[in-house]
């Protein structure tokens, strides 16, 4: 599949101060960069709707004299903006491997920052989406998606509502009606190449003093490397039999009670993993799913978010072992380099249960050493 140029340059925004610390410009400097990125994410919306999606009406109709504070917010405006074309650099497969793809701490629909209120999100992040899109298109890549810090927990994953839940906006592809999103996600596998993580907590990271917020990715990172530590075999792509580990992790910004717990991790529907108290093992991570959403009766091994780490790592493998033969003749020679090049890894995975087995085999359209392709 190959990636829309469209996305592939950001448009440029002029911002021009009229006047010393004018609030009117400043804030109309903030508008001009959020309807940027939101139009560069939802690229059939009118230019009315990218307005009506790019901020919070407590932002849109600000009459204060508060200079420093819409100066805060154009700074992060200009950060949201500047990341959402920094992702476009990973869709570089030659040059990019990137095994987890993350915001960290970057929440552009934190509207209770800018003083808005919500019941619900309507619109996935554009942050997200490119994510979502990097994930994709990328070599190797696994999105992990923080569940912004303004959605309600009873938000997180609702089915029924209106509007329905973060992980349904994400799952189900329609994105607000955004065509060439729609179009994209109608592979049945889109939704596979990334995961979900709430809520929002406090961790004390290295040279700190205190706790700091860390978002949900984050933590979910860490303890998977704190548990995956705990393993004798220990692999990324290795899910540890034993989920205890020892990770100081503060204050969440809510509970997760059991009856959520179920909820979130349904084996119909799309799955949220949560960071969560777990009786006898701390705060833990309690999921294993991807955005897919299983169609009822039906199973889907790609639901499962270990078997997309597995599958990107043997991914990887294939692509290295593809380019150093790319130039040279489709012989058995270029063959059993490439056999010799992938099995070190499948072996790996077949000796500790991950695989069953495998089987290396020459694509038919090539087959024949007479083709050079």
């Amino acid at each position: 599949v190959a990636y829309s140029p469209a996305l592939s340059s950001p448009t440029s925004v002029t911002v021009t101060f009229t006047a010393q610390k004018s609030a009117a410009t400043i804030k109309t400097s903030i508008l001009d960069y959020a309807k940027a990125r939101y139009a560069a994410a939802y690229t059939t919306k009118t230019t009315a709707e990218i307005a009506a999606m790019a901020y919070p009406t407590a932002v849109a109709g600000y009459t204060g004299t508060d200079f420093q504070t819409l100066s805060a917010m154009l700074q992060m405006e200009w950060c949201y903006y500047a990341a959402f074309y920094a992702y476009t650099l990973l869709f570089d497969k030659l040059n990019y491997a990137p095994q987890r793809v993350i915001a960290p701490g970057w929440d552009d629909q934190n509207v209770q920052t800018f003083g808005a209120t919500t019941t619900g999100l309507t619109n996935v992040s554009p942050l997200h989406l490119q994510i979502m899109r990097v994930s994709y298109y990328g070599r190797c890549a696994t999105g992990l998606i923080d569940i912004p810090k303004s959605e309600p927990r009873a938000k997180v994953y609702d089915e029924t509502g209106s509007p329905i839940g973060y992980a349904q906006l994400i799952s189900r592809g329609n994105y607000s009606g955004d065509a060439n999103y729609a179009a994209e996600s109608s592979d049945a596998l889109y939704a596979t190449h990334y995961a979900l993580f709430a809520p929002w907590g406090n961790f004390r990271f290295v040279g700190l003093s205190k706790q700091v917020e860390a978002s949900p990715s984050v933590l979910a990172l860490l303890i998977q490397r704190a548990m995956i530590l705990n393993q004798p075999i220990q692999y990324e792509w290795a899910l540890p039999t034993n989920r205890k580990q020892n990770l100081a992790i503060g204050e969440l910004a809510y509970k997760v009670p059991t009856t959520m717990l179920d909820k979130w991790t349904e084996l119909d529907g799309s799955g949220v993993n949560a960071i969560a108290e777990i009786p006898g093992l701390g705060t833990s991570l309690w999921g294993n799913s991807t955005s897919y959403e299983v169609p009822p009766a039906t199973y889907q091994a790609l639901a499962n978010l270990s078997t997309r780490y597995l599958f990107n790592a043997v991914k990887n493998t294939a692509y290295i072992c593809g380019i150093a033969i790319t130039y040279q003749y489709n012989n058995a020679q270029a063959y059993d380099k490439f056999y010799a090049g992938v099995t070190p890894l499948l072996d790996t995975m077949k000796n500790v249960g991950a695989i069953e087995d495998y089987y290396v085999q020459m694509v038919a359209d090539i087959n024949g050493y007479d083709q050079v392709n």
